[in-house]
């Protein structure tokens, strides 16, 4: 028997990252060795879903906080196995008790020194990069690309839906188009129509305000025309961003990218724009509002989604068509949550400029 024992801690990422890793480059383990506390036991279970892998399980609640106890309920779990010729043991998760107490019972456990493998995942925050350190010595870089619905799950969100192609109304020109629009507040356009409940939008002369753009309207179905409502009066920003994230997507090592992202078919809980990279995610939220106090409060919201999508390695970006002379202000509002990376923001003037947009995009990543 070869077990790789793994402590449950708050951020389930590196665990899932290095097990992918280790399969991947020969650490033949054939167990999982679970070391949990009441608090940690939906990432347990997240984790579990994920590896489809039944664990060996040692639950620690009660001696949680005295490391010699920890390391007693180690050792007498692999007196149990039997033929055991290899541990494997992450310490990176779980409580500083729980940490000590694994290392210690490995450490006195009865088995050659060139057969136990003791790790330590650091992740730097900088870089955005993790890496896996061997007590022999090795280090490796953990440069696992995880999907969307893995990042997700692991932190216990499945069964996404979303969609990873534009709508047959996008184009960079009608984004441009429909900023413009805003830009001039154009009430008639947007309040007095657009917005518009769409059984009423129906019998408005819709086509007439799209006179002097070239949307494709002809013998257009209601279906159509309700998802056309829906770009024009929200979708397109986002469609905007997901088009831009893809030119830039090879250069700058971008995994995958989806927009209109939600928890089955909830409406509930639903996300603009997400992105990953390695083991990172990052969630963009899109509001064509002026507001600074309603784009705040979408903020807000927007960096909750993020930790909760993405633990503490996900970022959040706010695109919004607040004014330039708003971010700042902005950005010190937002940044006074405290938990995770700093969020990013996008205004009105980088989304009026294709090629400010393009570079402010390759920054963030």
């Amino acid at each position: 028997m070869k077990p790789f024992i793994i402590l449950i801690g708050d951020n389930n990422i590196s665990n899932y990252t290095l097990i992918k890793f280790l399969r991947k480059n020969g650490f033949d383990f054939d167990e999982v060795v679970v070391v949990y506390t009441k608090k940690t036991i939906d990432n347990k279970n997240y984790l579990k879903k994920l590896v489809k892998q039944e664990f060996i399980e040692i639950n620690v609640e009660d001696k949680k906080e005295k490391f010699l106890e920890v390391k007693q309920e180690i050792l007498d779990k692999l007196n149990e196995l039997k033929n055991i010729e290899k541990i494997f043991l992450d310490f990176t998760g779980g409580l500083k008790s729980m940490s000590l107490g694994a290392y210690l019972a490995i450490d006195e456990y009865e088995l050659d020194e060139s057969n136990k493998y003791i790790s330590y995942v650091v992740f730097d925050f900088d870089k955005k990069e993790s890496k896996v350190f061997f007590k022999r010595g090795e280090e490796y870089k953990l440069d696992e690309s995880l999907s969307i619905e893995e990042i997700a799950g692991v932190h216990g969100i499945f069964e996404l839906d979303y969609k990873t192609s534009n709508s047959e109304f996008f184009s960079v020109e009608s984004v441009l188009w429909l900023l413009d629009k805003i830009q001039n507040e154009e009430k008639e356009f947007f309040e007095d129509l657009w917005d518009k409940k769409f059984k009423e939008l129906k019998d408005l002369k819709w086509k007439e305000s799209l006179k002097d753009y070239l949307f494709k309207i002809e013998n257009i179905s209601n279906n159509q025309l309700k998802y056309l409502q829906k770009y024009i009066k929200s979708d397109f920003l986002e469609e905007y961003i997901f088009y831009m994230l893809n030119e830039i997507k090879d250069e700058v090592g971008i995994s995958e990218i989806a927009w209109n992202v939600r928890k089955g078919k909830e409406a509930k809980f639903e996300v603009d724009v997400i992105a990953s990279k390695d083991n990172n995610l990052y969630l963009f939220s899109c509001t064509t509002d002026k507001s600074k106090n309603i784009v705040k409060q979408k903020g807000f919201e927007a960096k909750e989604k993020a930790t909760q999508l993405g633990g503490k390695n996900g970022t959040m970006i706010l695109v919004s068509c607040i004014d330039e002379n708003w971010k700042q202000e902005l950005l010190e509002d937002l940044e006074e949550k405290k938990g995770g990376n700093p969020p990013k923001i996008i205004v009105f003037e980088d989304l009026i400029d294709y090629n400010k947009l393009k570079q402010k995009l390759k920054e963030i990543f």
